[in-house]
């Protein structure tokens, strides 16, 4: 079992794996991905180059167009800032990993220390994964015992050995693990372009019902139209 720590700080994401390891406590191997922001998400400043050039789209960019104007590098092998009209939408800085296995007592202790039963490890910017790929491939191990166990329950016969006697390796390498994670940045970048778009869009939304609004207001009485206008401009800005 595994979690991801991306909007949530590393204090909360433990809790949440201690709940789910008291909940179910028959997990053999568990980890733990945190993945860091260089800067803190936050959304084009208004009159900004960003703003003024992407607000005035009436459709939000597909992810090729929108990606297609970033700046900076283009590796799809490593996680790259990402800078599209000179705001930057994602920028990872760090990606480390934690994994846990079973103690004796067939439980995994979320604060352990113990070196046998836990291993760290940094994947992103500097590569450091050995302890973690050793834990992982002991857990797996205890988890092929099981199944073995569990298959010779099933069945007193069923030859084991071949299943015992095979080598446990990871399915997967950390280099194409990586390159996930920069596809990742790269939608999550478009992701935050959408949403932000689409408060833009019906900011303007409000602002021409506003206007229509004042356009069928009285249109004899001067106080009472500039009344009209204002109650209708704050009801357009109170939208999100």
């Amino acid at each position: 079992m595994g979690e991801v720590a991306v909007s949530q700080s590393r204090a909360d994401l433990l809790q949440r794996l201690r709940d789910r390891v008291e909940a179910f406590p028959d997990i053999i191997l568990l980890f733990m991905a945190e993945i860091n922001e260089r800067v803190t998400y936050s959304q084009p400043k208004h009159m900004s180059n960003a703003w003024r050039k992407l607000q005035k789209d009436e459709n939000a960019r597909s992810r090729t167009t929108f990606l297609s104007n970033r700046t900076g590098p283009r590796s799809l092998d490593v996680p790259a800032e990402i800078e599209v009209e000179g705001h930057v939408w994602h920028a990872m800085s760090s990606v480390h990993f934690q994994v846990w296995v079973q103690d004796v007592n067939g439980r995994i202790d979320i604060d352990t220390q113990n070196q046998n039963l836990t291993a760290c490890g940094e994947l992103f910017p500097n590569k450091s994964m050995d302890n973690v790929t050793l834990m992982m491939e002991r857990g797996l191990s205890r988890m092929r015992e099981q199944y073995a166990q569990l298959s010779q329950q099933v069945s007193p016969n069923v030859d084991v050995s071949a299943l015992l006697a095979a080598p446990v390796t990871l399915p997967f390498g950390w280099d194409g693990m990586l390159s996930k994670l920069a596809l990742a940045s790269l939608t999550m970048a478009h992701d935050r372009y959408k949403h932000w778009h689409s408060v833009m869009a019906r900011s303007r939304t409000a602002k021409r019902t506003a206007e229509e609004a004042f356009d069928a207001g009285p249109a004899n009485n001067t106080r009472s139209r500039t009344r009209a206008r204002t109650a209708a401009l704050v009801r357009g800005q109170s939208l999100p």
